[in-house]
């Protein structure tokens, strides 16, 4: 059982308070992988999409692309 009075427990345990902000900034950064994974997959389709509409490239560009 936890004793308020050891001091030794009590350092060994931040308290919620000291370690909230952490918790906050892990959560934030969370929520951003998960938006930016997400969009990244949108663009994915998008320019899958975009690119099955194009037209062939032309023997010309192609070679001016190597």
């Amino acid at each position: 059982m936890f004793d308020p009075m050891d001091t030794d427990a009590a350092e060994a345990l931040p308290c919620r308070t000291c370690i909230q902000p952490a918790i906050d900034h892990s959560m934030q950064l969370t929520l951003l992988l998960r938006d930016a994974t997400a969009y990244a997959a949108r663009l994915r389709t998008r320019f899958a999409d975009e690119r099955s509409h194009a037209p062939p490239p032309t023997p010309d560009s192609s070679a001016r692309s190597n």
